[in-house]
């Protein structure tokens, strides 16, 4: 309290003492801003590290690693705690064998010893397991009974759907690739360019699609909004009919389909998942011979795949990595707005492939991929390459005035030396789907959709095997959901119990207004900056991340205009800089960037961007009587929304104020602050209710770990059952078979477990849209080195050189070097001008 100035408060002081005192695995639910990673995790370490009964391991997210790191080097090391603090960053390529396990035993016992504390990460922890078990090396100073783990924000770093994954074998081919991309690629351009007439109700809805006319032949962002199951059923009916008796380019093969029984038979097979494949198609020569294209269009129609990668925000569920030395070029999963999760990747391969085909049609090709796919195309033969360049042509014709299209019309017109004719083309032609398509069909689902065998998996259930678990968390959403040795406990003081009630009021109180952003035509993130300066809030809070898509560098310069123009009383601006890794300041008059912490700008004198990765975790303060625009998203949970509130330190009436935004998806004209509040309740319950049968995959999965898991990728064995649409949860355990599973105690209690919080649950059918974080060998075929034996060889003595000659006698070293003036002008006939 007197080195670190400040008080601790009774609250903080009785949460820790119970926390001490409770049986292992607890954790607890405290009021955001309460001091859960300044006071009271230094107050657990300090106690927990003065018994030196086991080594003391915290647990943070790696969103505020550095920042925590930052913090603790402050109080306990550089403090008169001196408590020492080591880190152990690790992933499948660093190196472990014998003699850096016994270096890290030796570290980690020293940490013990003196006690001291280790800080990770959950990625870092599960990745060291996995890389443990693949060699058969363990470190003997992390066995189980040895740690006591502290997590920070436990209810995320024990979120069910985490999950690491280490690929094992040699990658193979995925199989019927052509096919699953092809399908695919055939529905979107059905289901975008309105050619399925039986829909056009549903997609001239504005209120349940998106899109927008960005030019003919180019894809218009189209995204599913808000679609009633029976909706949702009906327009795959409608896509599966069409695709069937329209058969797009690819898929001729469908005109020689016999009579309208087959017709009907082969739409219920694609459209419908409750009926098995082989009982409708069996004994038909034309269905089995192009099996892989029925089932691949079963996959994302009946299965749902096509549907839930359009409900899917680009840039803020999926996207593309910003690394050009990224090891994939396939979309990955987000954890955030702008946020790709740094070794995450989709485990379905067909979410895979949908995802990747609309990531680069939001984008478009760059530069470099337009001009490769340029060369693929011209190593095509003559006809192909005409016949392709002239269906891109036809496709965006009437989007391209006639003078520019007449540069590039024909295939023989085309010079990719000439600059301007390929700035031109580039333009025009980057973001056509056709182009895009040919693009990753040549380039990219070749090499990147190639999947491994085996799979050795680890879960948030591994970070709590450690047998003594204690923590924090700010909100409950994830209680029903945690492994099952871990429990959240009540607070002993019947006033501490309140803290929903306490924060749900704080928001209720202090929401100045309800704001529905109308998109123009600019993006959605400048319209956002410009809704915030008409308001003169001081801090953007984007829970929703509607900043998606921005580049920071052009926030920074759209902000800096602002702030000039505004006359704002702000003079700079806080923002979260990726490429540096921490908080940076950038500073209007001088235009100059500083690190938040040796900035002569504080806070209070700027605006401030908590992007949708920095809404937990992040502390600064604000101006008492400031406000903040709060954006919201049509799933926003009340997890989230809470955290990203609580950055408004002083958020009570008469203090600080939030005015909550966000598009006509998430609210009206008429919202109010408890109708906004009730859809984000609503949808944390549902969050729960779908992660029930992750759950419980994750129990077994963890019961039998460390075996590895065969992957099995061919299209029979993923989409020709039949699979229940709607069941009770209660079905839907006895049909996946877990009650053949029980025999152990973990799995019992699970089960038993999911039972009581899944009763009245409906599961809706469907494949399961998983991501995992997967890590593979940095590279597999690599130049072999030969290695040359040779003789040895002493080395020549050096010669002592004696410099005095070169001045005292030149011509005893040089001397053969020098010639006679008068010799050389008798040999070059100057004898009459010496």
């Amino acid at each position: 309290e007197v080195e670190q100035q400040l008080q601790i408060r009774p609250e903080q002081f009785k949460t820790v003492d119970q926390l001490l005192q409770e049986p292992e695995g607890s954790v607890i639910q405290l009021n955001i801003g309460s001091g859960k990673t300044r006071v009271m995790v230094p107050m657990l370490v300090l106690e927990l590290c003065r018994r030196k009964r086991k080594l003391v391991r915290i647990n943070v997210l790696p969103s505020i690693l550095q920042e925590a790191l930052l913090f603790y080097q402050q109080s306990l090391v550089a403090s008169v705690q001196h408590t020492k603090l080591f880190t152990l960053p690790f992933n499948r390529d660093s190196v472990l064998d014998e003699h850096t396990v016994k270096l890290l035993d030796e570290e980690l016992r020293c940490c013990h010893q003196h006690g001291g504390c280790l800080i990770v990460t959950p990625q870092d922890r599960n990745s060291l397991l996995l890389k443990q078990h693949e060699i058969n090396i363990h470190l003997k100073g992390l066995s189980e009974g040895d740690i006591v783990d502290v997590l920070d924000e436990s209810d995320a770093i024990l979120e069910s759907s985490f999950e690491l994954v280490y690929a094992m074998g040699t990658k193979q081919d995925l199989p019927s690739r052509a096919n699953r991309c092809t399908v695919f690629q055939s529905l979107l351009i059905m289901l975008t360019r309105g050619e399925c007439a039986a829909s056009l109700d549903l997609l001239e809805d504005p209120t349940a699609f998106y899109k927008n006319d960005d030019g003919a032949g180019l894809f218009n962002r189209f995204r599913l909004l808000k679609l009633s199951g029976k909706d949702k059923e009906r327009l795959v009916r409608n896509i599966a009919e069409h695709f069937v008796r329209n058969p797009p380019f690819g898929f001729e093969w469908l005109e020689k389909v016999d009579g309208e029984q087959q017709i009907r038979t082969l739409v219920k097979v694609i459209s419908d998942p409750t009926n098995q494949y082989t009982s409708f198609l069996i004994g038909i020569p034309l269905f089995n011979r192009f099996r892989d294209d029925i089932l691949a269009a079963r996959g994302f129609l009946a299965y749902g795949i096509l549907l839930h990668t359009l409900e899917s925000r680009w840039g803020v569920s999926y996207g593309l990595r910003h690394q050009k030395d990224s090891d994939t070029q396939m979309a990955v999963p987000y954890s955030a707005s702008n946020t790709p999760n740094p070794r995450a990747e989709f485990s379905h391969p067909d979410v895979a492939i949908a995802y990747t085909n609309l990531s680069y049609l939001h984008k478009g090709l760059t530069v470099e991929q337009f001009r490769r796919a340029l060369d693929l195309l011209d190593a095509k033969g003559l006809s192909v390459k005409i016949s392709t360049y002239a269906t891109w042509i036809e496709k965006v014709r009437p989007g391209v005035p006639t003078d520019e299209l007449n540069r590039f019309d024909m295939y023989e017109k085309v010079d990719p030396s000439n600059l301007a004719q390929f700035e031109l083309m580039h333009r025009r032609l980057s973001r056509c789907m056709e182009v895009v398509f040919f693009w990753l069909n040549e380039a990219i689902f070749p090499v990147d959709t190639m999947q491994y065998p085996q799979r050795l998996i680890s879960t948030a259930w591994n970070l709590v095997d450690s047998k003594y678990v204690i923590g924090f968390s700010g909100t409950d959403d994830n209680r029903f959901l945690l492994p099952i040795r871990v429990s959240q406990i009540q607070h002993r003081d019947k006033e501490l119990r309140a803290t929903n009630g306490r924060m749900i009021d704080l928001v209720l109180s202090c929401t100045a207004g309800i704001l529905q952003i109308r998109t123009s035509q600019s993006a959605i993130w400048e319209t956002v900056l410009d809704y915030c300066f008409q308001l003169k809030v001081q801090a953007l809070i984007d829970t929703g991340g509607l900043m998606a898509g921005s580049e920071i560098d052009s926030v920074v310069n759209c902000v800096s205009k602002k702030l000039q123009h505004s006359h704002s009383v702000f003079r700079g601006l806080v923002y979260y800089s990726v490429a540096n890794e921490g908080w940076e300041v950038f500073e209007v008059a001088t235009g100059r960037v500083h690190p938040v912490e040796r900035s002569p700008l504080s806070a209070c004198d700027c605006f401030v961007i908590f992007d949708e990765s920095r809404c937990r975790g992040t502390d600064f303060k604000l101006r008492r009587d400031s406000s903040a625009l709060v954006t919201l998203d049509s799933r926003l949970t009340k997890d989230k929304f809470l955290q990203g509130c609580a950055r408004m330190r002083q958020l009570f009436p008469g203090g600080q104020s939030l005015i909550l935004a966000g598009t006509k998806e998430t609210v009206s004209e008429t919202s109010d602050a408890l109708s906004v509040l009730g859809m984000i309740v609503e949808n944390g319950i549902k969050s729960v209710e779908r992660g029930l049968p992750t759950y419980v995959q994750r129990a077994r999965g963890f019961d039998c770990f460390p075996k590895p898991i065969d992957d099995n990728f061919e299209l029979d064995q993923l989409y020709s059952k039949s699979i229940v649409r709607n069941q009770s949860f209660h079905n839907y355990l006895d049909n996946i078979g877990v009650i053949e599973c029980l025999e152990s105690d973990l799995l019992t209690e699970t089960t038993n477990h999911a039972r009581s919080i899944g009763n009245g649950v409906v599961i809706t059918g469907g494949i399961g849209v998983e991501e995992c974080e997967k890590e593979v060998c940095a590279q597999s075929e690599q130049d072999k080195e030969r290695e040359l034996a040779v003789t040895s060889q002493l080395p020549r003595s050096q010669t002592k050189w004696k410099y005095q000659l070169v001045f005292l006698n030149p011509h005893c070293l040089f001397g053969s070097r020098f010639h006679q003036l008068s010799d050389l002008i008798k040999e070059y006939g100057l004898t009459e001008m010496s």
